[in-house]
């Protein structure tokens, strides 16, 4: 059989083989596919001597505790077939490279030579292969820049070494030639704490009251819980401060209130000449019942109820204000241009 002839049955016999479960026995590479399978077996069984690069140490137990299901091995034949097929080759190229090295340093010990600087191997081959493999292994736990002086023989903690000691101790100061400090506003403060206090020395008591009665109920409704000037004042608490009795005429006017403004607004937009008619109608009904109705409320809430007299009405006022100025545009765009 001519070389030819042997490669072209070699390509024919791969590929027909490629996608095939069981091969015949009479086929050409038959038993040279047995052979590389024995191959494989052995150097499976025989493991991988670096750790480093050992993937079956990394596998998961979770199949033999129970976690997970066993998958069936006759799934997906043909992919694995051809995933050994490629580790057989790998496995082939790396023997084929280790066995390239190893006559390289025959021949040099044959002739006394180095090739490739390959040093003929001494009784010390083994101890420098386990510390070369220590040394792998330190540098893959270790950084260089933290311990750069990292030693296998040595556990001793490497020394911090600090060049200014005084910085650490005290924090960053600012240096003096730059640091200038300014007089100027302890001078003026000072100044100033001497002008009142002349003031107050030269002072005379005089028996005229500082703060009007009126004024002073006024401020105190407004400091009270639920005064203007109580921003942080929770709604909660001003619930609680109103009476039921006024609660419920509140809520009588707010429904009184809310029905005129519901007409209101449904005159708009103002289309018909009886929807301005209406409109206008529930303007003056607004205004009679602001006067009629709210007004006194509020005159007597703040004689009653000082804290609350400008936390009750003041959205319904918002409300009233709205609607008339919603009023008033509309009236300014129905005059004509000369009487604007």
């Amino acid at each position: 059989m001519t070389e030819a002839e042997f490669w072209t049955k070699f390509f024919q016999s791969h590929y027909f083989h490629r996608d095939r479960i069981h091969a015949g026995t009479k086929d050409l590479f038959t038993e040279c596919a047995k052979m590389d399978d024995q191959e494989l077996k052995k150097t499976l069984a025989a493991g991988v001597s670096d750790p480093l690069v050992d993937l079956t140490s990394f596998e998961d137990n979770s199949i033999d505790d129970g976690l997970i299901d066993k998958q069936s091995s006759t799934n997906n034949i043909v992919h694995q077939s051809m995933i050994k097929r490629f580790n057989q080759h790998s496995i082939m190229v790396l023997k084929a490279c280790k066995n390239n090295d190893s006559i390289k340093a025959v021949e040099g010990k044959a002739n006394g030579s180095v090739v490739n600087g390959d040093v003929p191997g001494t009784s010390h081959d083994v101890e420098d292969y386990v510390k070369t493999k220590k040394m792998k292994i330190q540098q893959k736990i270790n950084y260089d820049d933290l311990n750069a002086n990292s030693d296998l023989n040595s556990h001793a903690p490497s020394a911090l070494t600090l060049t200014k000691v005084d910085r650490y101790l005290h924090g960053p100061t600012p240096s003096q030639s730059d640091f200038r400090p300014n007089t100027e506003p302890t001078q003026n403060a000072w100044a100033k704490m001497r002008k009142e206090a002349s003031c107050w020395t030269n002072y005379n008591h005089s028996t005229v009251p500082l703060v009007t009665p009126a004024a002073a109920v006024s401020a105190l409704g407004e400091l009270t819980p639920g005064g203007a000037l109580m921003k942080c004042f929770h709604e909660e608490s001003l619930a609680q401060l109103v009476p039921p009795p006024l609660e419920k005429e509140l809520r009588n006017l707010y429904m009184s209130g809310c029905e005129l403004l519901r007409h209101f607004w449904l005159c708009f937009p103002t289309t018909t000449p009886e929807l301005q008619e209406k409109a206008e109608r529930m303007h003056e009904a607004l205004h009679r019942f602001h006067s009629a109705k709210l007004k006194p409320f509020e005159d007597r809430v703040m004689l009653e109820f000082s804290p609350l007299s400008q936390q009750l009405t003041s959205h319904m006022n918002q409300l009233l204000t709205t609607a008339y100025s919603k009023f008033e545009m509309w009236q300014s765009r129905r005059k004509p241009p000369s009487l604007r």
